[in-house]
């Protein structure tokens, strides 16, 4: 599915993940997803930001709000594990707003925050299932 070859070839790029696998959380629906191009505590190259909903088209409940964050990310929202580079995050954007578009489910990885803060649940990377 082209979806997940563009996740693939995104996380390749950006020579993404650093540590161990987090958390999954169950399938479920992205909603919202956004990318903010400029350059702050989520990271010099930007970040995306989404929702997840267990219903497509942001029905049902809300499971949680994440970032993925890029390189020189230092916000406590930000995974300590995974930070994309422009490449690699503008791929997941566009799988992420793929699969929000088409009703696909999605898994989040979840992993410890920047500065060991377990107040949020940091997303490592996204998961596109079937």
């Amino acid at each position: 599915m082209w979806v997940k070859k563009a996740l693939i070839a995104g996380a390749a790029l950006a020579g993404v993940m650093f540590g161990t696998a987090g958390e999954a959380k169950a399938a479920n629906y992205a909603c919202g997803v956004r990318y903010l191009p400029f350059s702050n505590t989520f990271g010099s190259e930007g970040y995306i930001f989404f929702s997840v909903y267990t219903g497509p088209d942001c029905t049902g409940t809300l499971v949680q709000a994440y970032a993925l964050c890029t390189t020189g990310s230092t916000s406590n929202s930000c995974s300590s594990s995974a930070r994309y580079e422009r490449q690699g995050i503008l791929a997941v954007f566009e799988a992420l707003s793929r699969a929000a578009g088409d009703h696909q489910k999605i898994s989040v990885y979840a992993y410890q925050c920047n500065g060991g803060s377990t107040t949020y649940n940091c997303a490592q990377y996204v998961q596109f299932d079937g």
